[in-house]
């Protein structure tokens, strides 16, 4: 990653002043995150992990990749494959970004890419920077996202991720209601994709699910 320290630091402040009236995913709730879980996330202002470790399924130029997973989402996915933890806000440890960046750097010899996920990244916006901010030099990057952002949160993010890695999951407004409970999707998903489009790499996966290989 390219950018400075102290911008990434900097992003995250902002992301974390936003949580008294959150509008950091498409949902824009407006609620006061400080106050206890609340919004379509469920969600409170602290940053937890679910998973960290290194892994190497995934596109061949971003592995081995040292993953972060942050606990909450902003959908709502019946299909989602880590389930609970994932839509769990509450769902494993406070992040200490001081000491998950310790590890990473103790496995950076091995590594092309550290992978910010959720859950959704954007909800735990502040979080996910301060573990940003530490990436060593050499590393990518990579935002994995569901691309359901705000126009407010994309503005925080913007210029920081190498790589942008999009799932897009549904190909219609429709699929999205019954299977994620989220409105707007494709909309919000094409706006999120031609933001990154502008931020360097991006990858789209793109699910195919049953009945829908057409």
């Amino acid at each position: 990653m390219l950018v400075e320290q102290s911008h990434v630091q900097a992003a995250a402040r902002r992301a974390r002043a936003t949580m008294t009236s959150c509008r950091l995913c498409a949902h824009r709730c407006g609620v006061d995150r400080t106050r206890g879980p609340a919004g379509l996330c469920r969600s409170d202002a602290v940053s937890r992990v679910f998973h960290e470790g290194i892994e190497w399924a995934g596109e061949s130029t971003l592995v081995p990749t040292y993953v972060v997973s942050l606990s909450g989402c902003n959908l709502r996915c019946d299909f989602c494959l880590t389930g609970r933890q994932s839509q769990d806000g509450a769902a494993g440890i406070p992040l200490d970004a001081a000491a998950v960046a310790s590890r990473i750097r103790g496995s950076s010899r091995a590594l092309r890419s550290v992978t910010i996920l959720g859950g959704e990244p954007a909800i735990h916006l502040d979080g996910a920077l301060e573990i940003a901010a530490r990436v060593p030099p050499g590393l990518h990057l990579v935002w994995k996202t569901a691309a359901y952002a705000s126009p407010e949160g994309l503005a925080i993010l913007r210029g920081i991720p190498d790589v942008v890695l999009a799932d897009y999951k549904f190909g219609n407004d429709a699929c999205a209601e019954r299977l994620a409970r989220v409105p707007n999707y494709s909309a919000t998903v094409q706006e999120n994709l031609l933001w990154a489009a502008h931020q360097g790499d991006l990858i789209v996966r793109h699910l195919l699910m049953p009945g829908h290989l057409e």
